[in-house]
């Protein structure tokens, strides 16, 4: 039998940490370094402070072979033996560079060829056209580019012996983050040498940072009519020269500038000698200063008054004190105080340009102005026309894009996308190169959202104005409280549209009622109903929000489906009851346009929101929305009432909208509420608003600014064109200072004035137990319902009962009065002229204007009003005009809703013995040239229904009203009250004439007729009236036939 050679035991390794040991430790290197080390070393534990890091000490062998294996730079070829040093040679190293570097360059050039024989075969075929243009470009381009490359002299980076042997111990992945992590540290390095370097293109070379740059410029000042400007540069040039000699030699240029001249000089030594001897050649220019160039810190100080007064009232100069203020405030003095060009709103302040040396070390103010503000002047961007970016147009290379639509590829000659402007191509252009970087979903999904612009999208509409559209949906089971509770919460979390289902509706003989609230408005699908039949069971209500602009459409008369279009979009509020199939039927046909949401209580289910079996033609509805690329919103097997089925569904073609059902939103009903969110939806175009000038301090201000301008009211009044003058001027100084002394009118949104804290803490005391017992079907849920409904029928009587009480004037009772007979709260529905349909508000106020003011053309009147008229006898109609009689037919009437100027009768009260002369002075000139100002003649048409159970669809249902400048209306009275006075003094109208004339109103009228119906009565006789209507009298009066009617 064979024996084994005897093997020597092995070695126990002291320092093998099992299966803690690092598998990069260099065991070598660790055994060489302990060699003549001592056994035990006495010393602290030094702890790194970087988070992370194991506690070593200084002579831990860990910690030695990790700092030889980050600064060996290549792996030992033999690490079981020692190498013996050799004397260090450059020859070598060099020879073996630049073998290196040659075999790096030849190989480049070889590659280069290569590629240059095959591209010029290929750009042979393109000869002419701009298939060649491209074709140079491209040529160009990869020139440039190897160019570059091959004049690159930086070498790359060699990866050490620590970094590699840390990442052949790292999995793939971790491996790869390392190296990013790597590249990234080396970028950051790069970017911190580089942050002071002006931009450059990727490959391109560094460019060397230039030294600042000297203004080398002396200016002279000089006045505004100094015979020296009207010299030339070479004049002022020669002048020097004669004065100073050789100095001349070193001026460069000599060019006007606005404050006079500026001498160009080649270096700061001449410079400084111009400024010192300015005495020997700048007294002939009649130079006011000679200076360099100097930073100037400008400040902007608004609100600055214009005129200021001392303690007894009296005015002072304002200009002779603000240098000493601003050096008070400042401790600086200023170099230069000038007015702003930019006219302030408010005609009793204007503006400031302060210019100092240095900035100011704090914020400061002038006489209660505003804090004055640095003016920092950046560069603008400018904007390339060849790939409408952001960048330096001069060499751009990049491809042309279509003017119109921003997208390259073709040219501005055939596109027929939407027109863009310079602005939104440029935004384009950095969103498809930012897209290009993205991943494909993420492409997707951003091409999905964006939208073309829209005839109905406001131009200047910023995407910072954009806000999501918040709706809220429920179904409230004709339960008035839950109605009530619904509206209430809703306006609570500030939603913008709500949809309800089974809404509590009632009905007399002449209105219909229905639920509302202050703060939307209400839509309804029908106009009228009168029994359970032909009742509305759908409600939307619209927020009364300027942004919002909300138009009802009908393209089917039902009463179980809503359609509204708002903003560009459209919202469809649905119900559909379980045993009928008109609702749903009516919806299938339906076009669906882009940008819709339908939602609703379908009942109805299908495995896309339910599990389990397809019931009540929810194979239909998945149809229709799969056909239409309509999106379900709802979450699947998320129910939507206490049953635990999901019947109230959304569904949209609107990318990223939600539908969330909201368990704190509890309307007490048998469903559930569903939230839904669709994003950034366009605000509507804000309409400027009326101005209100009420309290005490703003009329007072009002008064103080009219009294400060009515200086320029001009004093011509002889023609027509200077009262038209003399009247505009008025308006304008009224409404400028009701501008600068009032405030804008916001009709903002409030809550229901009966629902009370004690209304809400029922509310969420029953959204409490509900939120323990889901299903709601448990006996404290029911209690907690019946307390609610209990406490909200409580607080609306006891708020009715209070307001009615609180009638105590005759005003206040008509207006209840008023109320009780208005048709409803429902918004007026689509307008039908002949056979079209009009639906958006312009439109109907367009079809209106032609049905009611324009029946009547030129046609229909006469030519000439002012032919040969023979009266019986002529009426005197004295010109003459007296203050009290121009005070009493301006201000001694109504406050009467003003015109376009928002004049009120109470602010020309307010200043009536600051304008009262001019306005007298007005009516007077316009009495005697018989001439009516053109400001009075604009008048807002406002449109109101007629009293009564009436078709709004129809125009006759619709009354215009216009309402006039108030200053034009006390003119109008003034000859109204002439007119009636001289036709009861001369006996033109008929004695039983009664209506519009003093001492004759309709009741006597009334009283008469009554009177002889009585006695004829009495008589045992028959009583027979005759009335008769002229329609549209005063909308279709010929101005010719009156004035010639008038005449005679």
């Amino acid at each position: 039998m064979a024996s084994s050679p005897t093997i020597p035991p092995v070695a126990l390794d002291p320092f093998d940490l099992g299966v803690h040991t690092p598998a990069n430790l260099n065991r070598r290197a660790r055994a060489a370094l302990l060699q003549n080390s001592p056994a035990v070393v006495n010393s602290l534990i030094g702890v790194s402070p970087r988070p992370g890091r194991t506690a070593q000490t200084p002579s831990s062998p860990l910690n030695a072979a990790a700092t030889a294996a980050a600064t060996e730079g290549a792996e030992r070829a033999n690490p079981a033996s020692t190498p013996e040093q050799q004397p260090i040679s450059i020859i070598e190293s060099a020879n073996d560079l630049t073998r290196k570097h040659a075999e790096e360059y030849n190989a480049k050039l070889m590659v280069f060829q290569a590629f240059c024989a095959k591209l010029e075969e290929a750009t042979k075929q393109f000869t002419s056209g701009p298939q060649r243009r491209f074709a140079q470009k491209f040529v160009d381009s990869v020139l440039d580019a190897w160019k570059r490359e091959l004049s690159s002299d930086i070498p790359a980076s060699e990866p050490t012996y620590s970094s590699v042997a840390a990442a052949a111990s790292l999995p793939a992945d971790r491996t790869r983050t390392a190296h990013q992590h790597h590249h990234h540290h080396q970028q950051q390095q790069q970017q911190q040498h580089r942050q002071s370097d002006p931009p450059h293109r990727q490959g391109q070379q560094a460019a060397v940072t230039a030294p600042l740059r000297q203004d080398l410029r002396v200016f002279v000042r000089l006045e505004a009519g100094a015979p020296a400007r009207a010299h030339s540069g070479y004049a002022i040039r020669t002048l020097i020269k004669e004065k100073l000699g050789a100095v001349s030699d070193k001026v460069r240029q000599v060019f006007q500038v606005r404050s006079g001249w500026a001498v160009l000089t080649a270096d700061h030594e001449t410079r400084d000698s111009l400024v010192e001897k300015q005495a020997e050649w700048a007294a002939e220019l009649g130079a006011t200063a000679v200076e360099t160039n100097k930073e100037w810190h400008t400040y902007v100080v608004s609100d600055f008054p214009r005129r200021l007064t001392d303690f007894r009232g009296n005015e002072v100069d304002s200009d002779s004190v603000v240098s000493d203020e601003i050096e008070i405030q400042t401790g600086l003095k200023p170099v230069d105080i000038r007015t702003g060009r930019q006219l302030s709103d408010n005609p009793l302040t204007k503006t400031l340009l302060v210019s100092f040396l240095k900035p100011t070390k704090r914020f400061w103010s002038l006489f209660g102005s505003r804090a004055a503000r640095l003016i920092d002047k950046t560069d603008v961007p400018k904007q390339c026309e060849t790939c409408w970016g952001y960048h330096f147009a001069r060499k751009c290379h990049r491809q042309p894009v279509c003017q119109r639509c921003g997208k390259t590829g073709h040219s501005e000659v055939d596109c027929a996308a939407w027109e863009h402007s310079a602005e939104e191509m440029g935004a384009e252009t950095y969103r498809q190169r930012h897209l290009d970087s993205q991943p494909e979903s993420h492409i997707e999904i951003q091409q999905d959202t964006t939208e073309p612009p829209r005839d109905d999208t406001p131009a200047d509409t910023r995407k910072n104005d954009r806000k999501p559209l918040r709706i809220f949906q429920a179904n409230v089971g004709k339960i008035p409280p839950a109605h009530d509770c619904a509206l209430a919460l809703a306006d609570s979390e500030k939603y913008d549209i709500v949809f309800l289902q089974e809404p509590w509706t009632a009905h007399t003989t002449t209105r219909c009622l229905t639920k509302t609230h202050p703060a939307y408005d209400t839509f309804a699908p029908v106009d009228f109903w009168d029994s359970n039949d032909t009742r509305p069971r759908v409600m939307t209500y619209v927020r009364r929000d300027p942004r919002l602009l909300a138009d009802q459409i009908r393209p089917y008369q039902t009463r179980d489906i809503l359609w509204i279009t708002i903003n560009g979009l459209t919202v469809v509020n649905f119900y559909r009851q379980n045993d009928e199939k008109d609702a749903l039927s009516t919806l299938l046909r339906w076009p669906v346009p882009e940008r819709c949401l339908i939602a609703g209580d379908f009942n109805a289910r299908h495995r896309s929101w339910q599990t389990g079996q397809t019931l009540d033609r929810g194979q239909e509805i998945a149809s229709w929305a799969s056909e239409n690329d309509l999106d379900l919103l709802n979450t699947l097997d998320i129910p939507t009432n206490p049953h635990g089925n999901t019947i109230d569904l959304a569904f949209t073609n609107i990318p990223l909208a939600e539908a969330t059902v909201e368990d704190h939103l509890a309307t007490s009903s048998d469903h559930f509420t569903l939230s839904l969110t669709l994003p950034d939806i366009n605000p509507a175009p804000i309409q400027p608003g009326k101005i209100r000038v009420t309290t005490e301090d703003e009329l007072k201000r009002f008064v103080e600014i009219v009294e400060l301008g009515a200086t320029d009211i001009p004093p011509a009044d002889s023609t027509p064109a200077e009262l038209d003058n003399l009247a505009t001027s008025l308006v304008n100084l009224l409404t400028s200072a009701a501008k600068a002394a009032g405030r804008p009118s916001r009709k903002g949104s409030h809550p229901a004035p009966w629902w009370t804290e004690e209304c809400a803490c029922a509310a969420a005391a029953f959204r409490a137990i509900r939120r323990s017992y889901p299903l709601g079907f448990n006996q404290d849920v029911q209690m907690a319902k019946r307390d609610l409904y209990r406490v909200v029928r409580r607080a609306k009587r006891k708020y009715w009962r209070e307001l009615i009480d609180s009638f105590s004037s005759s005003s206040a009772l008509f207006k209840a009065v008023r109320w009780l007979k208005s048709p409803g709260p429902f918004q007026p529905p689509p307008l039908q002229v002949d056979d079209i349909v009009y639906e958006t508000q312009v439109d109907k106020a367009s079809a209106l204007r032609r049905a009611l003011l324009e029946r009547r053309t030129l046609d229909d009147d006469i030519a000439d009003p002012w032919t040969s008229a023979s009266p019986p006898r002529s009426i005197t109609f004295s010109p003459e005009v007296s203050p009290d009689e121009a005070q009493y037919a301006t201000i001694h009437t109504g406050n009467t809703s003003p015109g376009a100027d928002n004049i009120t009768v109470n602010l020309l009260k307010a200043v009536w013995h600051v304008v009262g002369t001019h306005i007298r002075r007005l009516f007077e000139r316009c009495l005697s040239t018989g001439h009516h100002p053109k400001p009075f003649k604009e008048a807002e048409v406002v449109v109101i229904a007629k009293p009564g159970r009436r078709d709004l669809t129809k125009p006759g249902a619709w009354r215009p009203i216009s309402l006039l400048s108030c200053l034009g209306k006390g003119l109008e009275r003034l000859i109204a009250r002439r007119l009636a006075w001289a036709a009861v003094h001369y006996g033109v109208l008929h004695p039983q004439q009664a209506g519009a004339l003093p001492k004759r109103s309709a009741t006597d009228l009334v009283t008469a007729l009554i009177h002889d119906i009585e006695e004829a009565f009495a008589r045992n006789k028959v009583a027979t009236l005759v009335t008769m209507d002229i329609q549209g009298a005063f909308d279709t009066v010929m101005r010719n036939r009156l004035v010639l009617r008038l005449r005679e």
